[in-house]
């Protein structure tokens, strides 16, 4: 689903008509969680360093660090497991670098990703085995074994299990996958009982949207296909108006407003064009692509 959303900066409780609207807040969140993820990864080799990796068990010797390395690695239950999963998070950590990211396919990095699973997997042994946070009290140990228990569960189950029994219950199945234009795909699939599955295109923006139309006035205007020419943007819904009088005639009040879009980077791309030459500033538009 695109989405388009204006607001002011102090909005009323209501809101002129709009074009389909989402998530204003995703734009930063994505790059909050990228920054956060390359700090969490300095933290975690700091933390090795210095606490598993030697630096405290060699009392702060330094000339003793790297003996100490290996001393806990070969004597140590887990410990090589534990180096070996630190290894699987830091790559996770390196790919999610934006230079590095790019350089990646879609899929190749998605399957990095899943290396983060196997990484937490293999450093779990070293501090169930010889953890003291684990092993001080019965207690302790049957606590946090069921707490990495139900994680583990909660992968499985949602991750692995809910997927694999949707599939074969619908019989999912590509029907076919067809070129829109150079940079657009779509596999349309078939299979049984669809009615009943659980999901729908755009279902989390919409009911995010549903529940702002009923909570705070929002308007919410559709914007169908097809586009009438390549550049074209708004769709049908400008009954053959020129795109930008649509918009200036749906939001009257347009430059007065900050602009959040969503959607692929060829729609993203042109609906920012069209909001400029509206008069919107360039710091009060915010846009969040579907692109790679």
């Amino acid at each position: 689903m695109t989405a388009l959303v204006t607001a002011r900066p102090a909005a009323p409780p209501a809101s002129p008509p709009l074009p389909v609207g989402g998530d204003a807040a995703v734009d930063r969140a994505l790059r909050l969680a990228a920054v956060l993820a390359l700090w969490l990864g300095l933290l975690l080799v700091t933390y090795w360093w210095v606490a598993d990796g030697g630096v405290c068990y060699a009392s702060g010797q330094w000339a003793e660090v790297v003996s100490t390395i290996w001393d806990l690695i070969t004597n140590y239950g887990g410990m090589l497991l534990a180096v070996a999963g630190t290894a699987c998070l830091i790559m996770v950590v390196v790919t999610s670098v934006k230079a590095a990211r790019r350089r990646l396919r879609y899929e190749s990095w998605h399957l990095l990703h899943l290396y983060g699973y196997l990484g937490v997997g293999l450093a779990l042994p070293h501090q169930l085995w010889t953890g003291q946070e684990f092993l001080q009290s019965p207690a302790a140990t049957v606590y946090w074994w069921t707490l990495w228990a139900v994680a583990a569960a909660a992968i499985v189950v949602w991750r692995i299990w809910l997927p694999l029994w949707r599939s074969a219950r619908h019989r999912l199945r590509v029907a076919g996958v067809v070129r829109e234009s150079s940079d657009v795909v779509s596999v349309y699939l078939t299979g049984r009982l669809l009615d009943r599955l659980p999901l729908r295109a755009g279902q989390f923006i919409a009911r995010e949207l549903e529940v702002l139309a009923a909570e705070r006035g929002l308007d919410v205007l559709h914007l169908p296909g097809p586009r009438r020419t390549p550049s074209s943007v708004l769709g049908p819904a400008a009954l053959g108006m020129p795109e930008l009088t649509a918009l200036r005639r749906w939001i009257p009040d347009l430059i007065e407003r900050d602009v959040f879009l969503c959607g692929p980077s060829a729609w993203t791309e042109g609906v920012e064009r069209l909001v400029r030459s509206a008069g919107v500033p360039a710091d009060r538009v915010h846009t969040e692509s579907f692109g790679w």
